[in-house]
């Protein structure tokens, strides 16, 4: 009997007649019976097995990828972050500081500074161990005291005598503006400042204690120092150290009017000749740090390892408190913020992911799904029970489910470990805090268990169907109600409302326990918030085309039922069949769907981003080619100055002002916030800026020379609209001044003008006005100077300056520079917004662009499997009336473009307001001048139409091309 059960495993499930008669002859082989009807149940469905492992492999392959450039993303943002952020040099902080009230005889040692900044170092890397020190700059300093009878009631003037480490103090000698470096300890250093004047070699008094009857030490002042700041920042030390103070109580504070500088060993000297002392010793350490091995999603634990101000470390060499890496906490809480929006948007701008992820798990576990019907069938037919079956499925979901994964995940960690060896050096720790990424763990759980239930429920579907009866299946259509409650829109919208409502929990727990100015909760908290929302997101889009697809459905079945009325032929027949069999294009809908939802903004972002970043710009810098963009000259001086740069062929002034009325006494009809624009001189500003080159400026010459007459003005268009004024109407300016002006005259209105920014009112805005005018500039001074004195006001002058030619601007902007005045060209100001745009984001986009043009191929080719195993009758009976093989593929092949047509141009067309919401809440662009418009041209969209189509098309040919040829029709009896 061992031996017949060993031979059945290469039976088929044509044999299970045979296997179930000996599975109830022997009840102690039951269990093995069970065993071996699993093995031959898979090995029935090896091709099935196979498709769906690859096809789970590429998925979890895909998110971990994925994860790993969100990863690199991030690592790549904090150097970033750190390079255009923090100078560890002149960043205003400390790293490690303290200072104590001394008192009797100071003597420090030889090896002093050194012993102290080992201790900082200690201090610091063991917070922190992962931070390393890769260089120091070492100080400190201690109180000293001068005598001046001239002041009445609090003779004592305070000093601070400072040392620095022998490294930095060969920087303070090339900082000497006169004199010479110290040789004994009766000789100083004296650091130039703006509030006194001490002469090289004049003699000083100091007293180390206030008490007159102390012994004073005389010093010699034999040099001058300047620019240490400069000069310490440019050699890579520290300027900080030369700007300590303290907040802290534990601390003490004084304002020292000189500072004098010497050697550590000469200090030494000093303060051991001092003898009594009473007075403050400070000590400074400022690290440079390397931060390249920090784990970048542990940075709040971090922040939680940082002494609070009311328990500060002590250091073992003093003994005594210091204040600990204010540096480090300072970038790890802005950083976090930081990071925080990027995770938002890292997160949102991934929803497709997860709907395309989802849609190619749902194609990759219906593969074979015909065969695995047959196979229920003739499992029940054979006498195996229902449960038996469910246990099947189980085991057999858990092995694919298992297998997929651990070969998708296998393969993505390889090619994420080769694919990222170029950014950092030391690799391994980089990739081990990959491995402990949260968002790894949070997105590969999910999407296992999801695609474990996902592949249940489906086989589950499969394998209750054949259960069921003719006359139950009957019954189950009657009950319209009950089956809207099991339909996969129901399903997705409960799904959709369920991870909505966690994410408005995590949210209200999140903003429960934030407190202002830092991050309370972890990263790893808000990956998990936004990763909830994103899913939400992704399964309310999905219920949403799921919805668009019946709708495509029921507007084919309408067509096709008036058509088949009036002509009775094999096109409408198919189209019969199209609406008759829709459940099977349910997956190719929404893959077209996806497809043109996505596609638009990775192709031609790029585009629409360069076209408005440049209009943008254009209008930015007043549509000129050189521009001061803060021009302080109120007696026109500087002009002289302009005139004798033969490069520059003519300039104008344009003040901006800008006012605001929060009318909070409701002297007004309606707050406001004018944009109000002041020429210097109309006729000149004509001359300088070309209006026909700028950005689609809608005034014409006459209407701007018209405002040379004083009390002339134009105004946008849609405030204008709305005060119902044509050209040559008084305007009165009770509604924004103090008093009623009313012979301003209304020239014309405009939409966009140089330098004026659009009229954007708030998301709520009853009673406020947001609008744009323009007039010369004494006429804006008047009206200006009329406002209310509640009302905000803002001026700002832009020297507007067109060069003869534009070689010539290198020159202008270098003659510019030699008189101190900051210039900017339209050059410089386009490449400073184009380095704004997110490329991360943009590359994320694109890289959409790729995977959803696999996914058309990929359902096109899964809906020509269904759709061939569906008709195989229908085919036989085509053949049999005549039809012939290419008739059939062109039929089928026209279902597929119809029923595709109308969500593929829904979704294309939908996607240019896409396009906006993500340059602008993404990307980084701006329509504070210029509004943002998509800039694609309308042969793209027949394109990306077409290609939509043929993507399908390719995937849906590979498999009903050869099907159809070597189709067969069966012989009768």
């Amino acid at each position: 009997m061992f031996l017949i059960f060993l031979n059945l495993k290469i039976l088929s499930l044509d044999n299970l007649e045979e296997l179930f008669c000996l599975k109830h002859s022997h009840h102690s082989t039951s269990m093995m019976a069970k065993g071996e009807l699993f093995s031959i149940y898979l090995k029935t469905g090896k091709k099935r097995l196979l498709l769906t492992i690859v096809s789970g492999g590429l998925i979890f392959l895909t998110i971990v990828s994925l994860v790993m450039i969100v990863y690199t993303h991030r690592f790549q943002s904090f150097q970033r972050f750190q390079e255009e952020h923090v100078n560890w040099s002149d960043d205003g902080f400390i790293s490690v500081s303290s200072n104590q009230i001394k008192s009797g005889l100071l003597d420090f040692g030889s090896d002093y500074l050194t012993n102290l900044t080992t201790d900082f170092s200690t201090l610091t890397t063991s917070l922190i161990p992962r931070v390393r020190v890769v260089n120091s700059t070492t100080a400190m300093s201690v109180q000293i005291n001068e005598f001046n009878s001239s002041i009445p009631g609090e003779p004592w003037l305070t000093h601070e005598l400072m040392t620095v480490d022998d490294v930095a103090f060969t920087v303070v000698g090339s900082c000497l503006v006169a004199g010479r470096l110290p040789r004994n300890s009766s000789e100083l250093l004296w650091v130039k400042n703006n509030e006194t004047t001490i002469s090289l070699n004049e003699m000083r008094l100091y007293y180390s204690i206030t008490e007159l009857n102390s012994d004073p030490l005389n010093y010699t002042i034999v040099g001058i120092v300047d620019n240490l700041d400069a000069a310490f920042i440019e050699a890579g030390l520290s300027a900080d150290v030369f700007h300590w103070s303290f907040d802290n109580l534990a601390f003490y504070n004084y304002h020292g009017i000189n500072r004098f500088l010497t050697n550590y060993s000469l200090f030494n000297t000093v303060t051991h000749e001092m003898g009594t002392f009473y007075g403050v010793v400070t000590h400074l350490v400022d690290f440079t740090y390397d931060l390249t091995d920090l784990k970048l999603n542990a940075l709040i634990k971090y922040l939680q390892l940082f002494p609070k101000s009311n328990d500060l470390a002590i250091s073992p060499f003093l003994n005594s408190l210091v204040e600990l890496c204010p540096d480090l906490k300072d970038l790890f809480v802005k950083f976090s913020d930081f990071w925080v929006e990027e995770t938002i948007k890292i997160l949102s701008i991934n929803s497709p992911l997860f709907l395309i992820v989802g849609l190619l798990s749902v194609v990759a576990l219906n593969i074979g799904s015909k065969d695995l019907s047959n196979a229920f069938r003739k499992m029940k037919l054979y006498g195996i029970s229902f449960t038996l079956i469910q246990r099947f499925i189980f085991l057999e979901n858990l092995l694919l489910t298992s297998v997929s994964a651990i070969g998708g995940v296998c393969l993505g960690f390889f090619i994420g470990f080769l694919s990222t060896r170029h950014v950092q050096a030391e690799h391994l720790p980089f990739f081990r805090g990959f491995l402990t990424e949260p968002l790894l763990f949070i997105t590969l759980i999910t999407f296992i268990g999801a695609f474990f239930a996902l592949s249940i429920y489906i086989q589950h579907s499969i394998a209750k169907k054949t259960t069921e009866t003719i006359s139950e299946e009957y019954q189950k259509k009657r009950r319209k109600i009950r089956n809207l409650f099991s339909t996969n829109e129901f399903r997705l919208i409960i799904i959709a409302l369920f991870f909505s409502l966690v994410s408005v929990l995590l949210f209200v727990g999140y903003n429960q326990n934030q407190s202002a100015g830092s991050i309370t909760s972890s990263l790893s908290y808000l990956t998990l918030l936004y990763f909830m929302i994103s899913c939400s997101i992704a399964f309310l889009l999905t219920f949403t085309f799921l919805i668009i697809a019946r709708l495509n459905a029921l507007f084919w079945s309408v067509l096709t039922n008036y058509l088949w009325k009036r002509r009775q032929n094999m096109a409408v027949l198919s189209m019969k069949h199209l609406v008759a069999q829709r459940d099977i294009f349910q997956v190719a809908v929404l893959g077209a769907l996806i497809f043109g939802t996505v596609i638009l903004p990775g192709v031609a972002m790029s585009r629409s981003l360069d076209v408005n970043t440049k209009k943008e710009a254009v209008l930015a810098m007043g549509g000129v080619n050189i521009a001061i963009m803060h021009w302080v000259d109120p007696s026109d001086e500087l002009d002289a100055y302009l005139n004798n740069i033969s490069e520059i062929r003519a300039y104008t002034e344009v003040t901006i002002f800008k006012l605001k009325e929060s009318n909070e006494e409701f002297t007004f009809p309606f707050s406001f916030t004018i944009n109000y624009i002041g020429l210097e001189d109309p006729t000149t500003f004509i001359d300088v800026v070309d209006l026909s080159q700028a950005a689609d400026i809608t005034v014409n010459k006459e209407d701007v020379l018209a405002l040379e007459e004083d009390m002339t003005v134009l105004m946008d268009r849609s405030f204008a609209r709305k005060n119902k004024l044509t050209s040559g109407a008084a305007f009165s300016t009770a509604t924004f001044t103090r008093f009623a002006l009313t012979n301003l005259t209304f020239i014309n209105s405009f939409d966009i003008f140089p330098l004026v920014p659009l009229p954007k009112k708030p998301l709520i805005s009853k009673d406020y006005e947001v609008f744009s005018l323009i007039s010369n500039r004494e006429t804006a001074r008047d009206i200006v100077g009329n406002v209310a004195f509640s009302t905000e006001v803002a001026s700002n002058t832009v020297k507007l300056i067109q060069p003869v030619n534009e070689s010539a601007i290198p020159t202008v902007l270098s003659k510019l520079a030699a008189l101190n005045l900051s210039a900017i060209s339209y050059n410089q100001l386009l490449n400073e917004m184009s380095l704004n745009i997110d490329t991360f984001t943009q590359n994320n986009l694109f890289f959409f662009s790729i995977l959803s043009s696999l996914l058309l191929v990929f359902v096109g080719f899964f809906t020509s499997i269904r759709i061939f195993d569906e008709r195989k009758r229908i085919i036989d009976s085509l053949y049999r009336v005549g039809a012939r093989k290419q008739q059939l593929i062109g039929y089928f092949s026209l279902e597929h473009v119809l029923i595709n047509s109308l969500p593929l141009l829904l979704a294309i067309l939908s996607s240019l307001f896409l396009v906006k919401v993500l340059a602008l809440n993404f990307l980084g662009a701006k329509e504070y001048y210029y509004p943002y418009h998509p800039g694609i041209p309308w042969w793209l969209f027949l394109l990306v139409f077409l290609l939509g189509q043929a993507l399908l098309l390719v995937g849906w040919l590979a498999v009903l091309f050869p099907a159809i040829y070597r189709f067969k029709v069966e012989k009768q009896e």
